[in-house]
């Protein structure tokens, strides 16, 4: 992902030097800058630093220049209620402590920009011949209604909102379960479970997955074009 980090801290910049490592792409912006720049990212991390309000009028700026789907994620140096409050009414979408683990702020990132694409495709999801219906939650593979679980009606909202890209293990689970995820396997057994309700009895199997990052939802047009572009 493309992320915009906009802060003075060096506590954030190290943040976003730790984001960098774990293969994102970076743009630093310096605060008092916020209203010289056109953003393109595909999300927005505003440090605060000891200046809570100068962060709220920038996020302010910022939601009102963009929109609301354009996610934005603030790092408070405390879990002050008030400056929490403060950011979320000026247009935030998630408050983290500048000290959180950078794992934990990728996946909220991650999750954030997942929920932007629902909000952008429409109300019907649509892979290949699998189709999912977001008012009725009704899915149907070629034609034929799919019966789903709630976990797994879940998983599929998020895998198909986000195809072909591949979606991590740790953001399918933090969209299930938030921050208290089942410690074995759990993930796995719901993912067969998936699977079998949606690629059991089809030739083309749309739900594969990537050793050691996640799964992803992909028709064989998709994944063919896919890996013609790494080719």
């Amino acid at each position: 992902m493309l992320i915009d980090v906009i802060a003075n801290n060096e506590v954030i910049r190290a943040t976003a030097r730790s984001l960098a490592a774990r293969g994102h792409q970076i743009r630093r912006i310096n605060l008092s800058r916020v209203g010289d720049i056109t953003l393109a990212g595909d999300a927005c991390v505003v440090g605060v630093g000891p200046h809570t309000r100068l962060a709220a009028q920038c996020v302010q700026q910022l939601r009102r220049a963009i929109g609301r789907v354009y996610p934005i994620v603030v790092l408070i140096p405390n879990d002050d209620v008030d400056t929490k409050i403060e950011l979320l009414r000026a247009g935030a979408d998630d408050c983290l402590l500048s000290t959180c683990a950078p794992v934990e702020l990728e996946v909220r990132i991650e999750v954030l920009v997942l929920h932007r694409a629902r909000r952008s495709v429409g109300k019907v999801l649509r892979v290949g011949d699998l189709k999912f219906d977001l008012q009725t939650l009704t899915a149907t593979r070629a034609g034929k209604v799919i019966h789903l679980f709630p976990v797994s009606r879940r998983l599929l909202e998020v895998l198909m909102a986000a195809s072909p890209a591949v979606v991590y293990t740790r953001t399918l689970e933090w969209a299930v379960w938030g921050d208290l995820p089942p410690k074995h396997g759990g993930l796995r057994g719901h993912i067969y479970e998936l699977r079998q309700s949606v690629d059991a009895g089809s030739d083309v199997k749309l739900i594969h997955a990537v050793r050691g990052a996640g799964y992803r939802l992909v028709d064989d047009v998709q994944l063919a074009n896919t890996r013609r572009g790494f080719a």
